[in-house]
């Protein structure tokens, strides 16, 4: 009666109005589904924290969100299972009153496997446990995850909290979620998805499965349950995430493609010159530093030991590659001769403020007197502009903690890379990174030692070869 009297007076105020999605809104109106109060939720409290933070543009429009796609073809109010006389009244009854009791007893006797009990694995197992799925008599929801709680999974992953940091992330969602319902019939595990664990999650297991979810954060593993599922033929419901970027695919066995049938395309490249030169963003700021780091403290390290063990063939090896051999040589040589393999952690903490020195301050010269501030393109417009933003040479500070931490960090890890012994705890304090300072400062000083300026580093054409004239 009252999902007719709704349709009267929508039709009265607009008679194109089609009467399937009123009748739709009126008869789930009382309803209430857990990851639709989610999904509002989140949107809320993201809303909110931008009015709090005065950072990032709120939503300045209309948001419509619709799920009709849930719900049966048969309206649970029309049904005799709802309605006020077949209404069971249980911490169900808004969902029931939306999926119909039928669909929700499928839910509560479904057997599920979750794969990752990451960020999204525990919001797919609150979701889970507050819907009754796997809850009923022949139902159960199976998690597997390898990894430990972190502190830094505590911002994005609701489960957990600080007092679980280092428990097994499985074995704490789970008990989350019978926090959440005490029905939950939920089992934790700590074993990895692969080819090595086919044991575990041998045949038996993969047949009584309805349905399998993927929260994974690696691809191997994810291609590894896709082949599981197209195998036996389960339902996979693939998802992921990567920063504010997000993905959910449905694969339906012999009715969708699978996870592995597509791959996403290759990320583009950051141009080199954009990583050395001209960064734009901290995303450029990593990849230079990691590829730094490889370089410093392996990839010369390990050189250096590989040719005290065996010197005449590392040589030969190297003089014979015509593609890297090269720079290797080139790096073995800046190594063992112009910076010298340290010995001590003072050796270690004159090495890294030469290489303060190189990043922060001769670098960005030598960019700027190349490029200078006023310099203008060929059309007219300031080189400076856009995504190209000009250095700013720093002057080392010992007051400043982080060109402190920068010595402490590069010296420690140095002195490991070399089997120099060190304890961070009384080799690298303030005080001795100040003496250290001096130190350095005291030997750039001395007449006999070449500073290279920031006009040495300058890279300039060779001088043009003489033209050959008739006389000669």
């Amino acid at each position: 009666a009252d999902s007719a009297g709704i349709l009267a007076m929508a039709r009265a105020e607009h008679p194109e109005i089609s009467p399937g999605v009123v009748l739709q809104l009126a008869h789930s109106s009382g309803g209430r589904l857990a990851p639709v109060a989610g999904l509002i939720g989140g949107i809320t409290a993201q809303e909110v924290m931008k009015a709090v933070t005065h950072k990032f543009t709120p939503i300045r429009q209309w948001l419509f969100f619709d799920a009709f796609g849930v719900l049966p073809e048969d309206l649970p109010g029309t049904s005799t299972a709802m309605g006020s006389t077949g209404e069971v009244a249980d911490r169900y009854m808004g969902q029931t009153r939306v999926l119909g009791r039928q669909l929700h007893d499928t839910l509560r006797n479904l057997n599920v496997f979750v794969a990752g009990a990451g960020a999204l694995g525990c919001e797919l197992l609150k979701n889970f446990a507050l819907m009754g799925v796997g809850c009923g008599p022949r139902g159960s929801v199976t998690v597997t995850d390898n990894d430990a709680v972190e502190v830094s999974n505590l911002s994005r992953q609701l489960l957990f909290q600080r007092c679980h940091v280092g428990q097994p992330k499985s074995k704490v969602a789970c008990a989350a979620a019978k926090l959440a319902n005490p029905a939950a019939k939920v089992r934790a595990m700590q074993a990895r998805l692969g080819p090595e664990t086919e044991g575990i999650f041998d045949d038996r297991f993969w047949e009584r499965l309805d349905l399998v979810c993927n929260a994974l954060d690696n691809v191997p593993a994810r291609l590894y349950v896709d082949s599981c599922c197209v195998a036996h033929r389960k339902p996979l419901l693939e998802m992921g995430t990567l920063g504010t970027q997000a993905n959910c695919q449905v694969v339906v066995p012999m009715l969708t493609e699978s996870y592995a049938s597509q791959r996403d395309p290759e990320e583009a490249a950051v141009p080199q010159c954009t990583l050395h030169f001209f960064p734009s963003s901290v995303d450029h700021t990593i990849p230079f530093a990691k590829e730094a780091f490889e370089q410093w403290f392996r990839v010369v390290p390990a050189q250096v030991a590989e040719l005290a063990a065996a010197p005449e063939a590392v040589l030969s090896r190297l003089q014979g590659d015509l593609t890297t051999g090269g720079s290797a040589l080139r790096a073995l040589h800046e190594a063992l001769v112009a910076e010298a393999v340290p010995t001590d952690l003072a050796g270690c903490l004159a090495w890294a403020r030469d290489r303060f020195h190189e990043l922060f301050v001769a670098a960005p010269k030598a960019l700027l007197r190349l490029h200078p501030l006023d310099e203008r393109t060929s059309s007219g417009e300031l080189f400076w502009a856009g995504s190209k933003r000009p250095p700013r040479p720093l002057q080392f500070s010992g007051a400043d903690p982080t060109h402190l931490q920068f010595l402490r960090s590069a010296a420690q890890v140095r002195a490991l890379a070399y089997g120099v012994p060190v304890c961070p705890t009384v080799d690298l304090t303030t005080e001795r990174l100040l003496t250290s300072l001096q130190t350095w400062e005291a030997k750039c000083s001395s007449p006999t030692v070449a500073v290279p300026s920031a006009e040495a580093e300058v890279p300039t054409a060779p001088a043009p070869a003489p033209v050959p004239t008739a006389d000669a």
